[in-house]
C-alpha cells in the first residue's frame, strides 16, 4: 500500500481534486486544479499515482455508501418513487463495491456475516433488490 508521506504537495492536491465536485473524477481537470502543466501527460500521472488513485476512488465510494443505503431505505418507505429501479441499481452497485473490499479482507467470516445480514433485510427490500435485477 503506497504511503501518502512520499507524495509531493502537488500530488496530494491532485488526489484531493480528483474526488472533488469540480473535477468529478476527470484526471485532466484534477491535474489543472492541482497546478500541473497542460503539457504533462495524463497517462504519466496516472501510472505514477495508480495506487493512490485507487485509494481515492475507494474513499469516494465509501463516502457515498451511507447515501446509497439511505436511498434503498427511502425506496422502501415510498416504493412509487420515480426511477426507483435505477436508484436501487445504482445504490446496489455502490454498496456491492464498498462492501466487497471489506468482504475480501474478512473472507473467513463472510458466511457468518452474510447470514446475519440476510436476517436483517426485510422481505420488502429483498423484493426490491430482486425486482431491480
Amino acid at each position: 500500500m503506497p504511503k501518502e508521506s512520499n507524495l509531493s504537495a502537488k500530488q496530494r492536491l491532485f488526489l484531493d481534486a480528483l474526488i472533488s465536485e469540480e473535477a468529478m473524477g476527470d484526471l485532466r481537470t484534477a491535474m489543472r486544479l492541482a497546478g500541473y502543466s497542460d503539457n504533462t501527460k495524463v497517462a504519466h500521472t496516472a501510472k505514477e499515482l495508480r495506487g493512490e488513485i485507487r485509494e481515492a476512488t475507494e474513499t469516494l465510494l465509501a463516502m457515498y455508501a451511507p447515501k446509497a443505503a439511505y436511498a434503498l431505505t427511502s425506496v422502501l418507505d415510498n416504493p412509487d418513487t420515480f426511477n426507483a429501479r435505477h436508484i436501487i441499481s445504482a445504490a446496489k452497485e455502490i454498496l456491492d463495491r464498498v462492501l466487497s473490499d471489506k468482504r475480501a479482507r474478512t473472507s473467513r467470516l463472510w458466511p457468518l456475516r452474510h447470514l446475519q445480514l440476510l436476517e436483517c433485510i426485510t422481505p420488502a427490500l429483498r423484493f426490491l433488490i430482486w425486482f431491480a435485477n
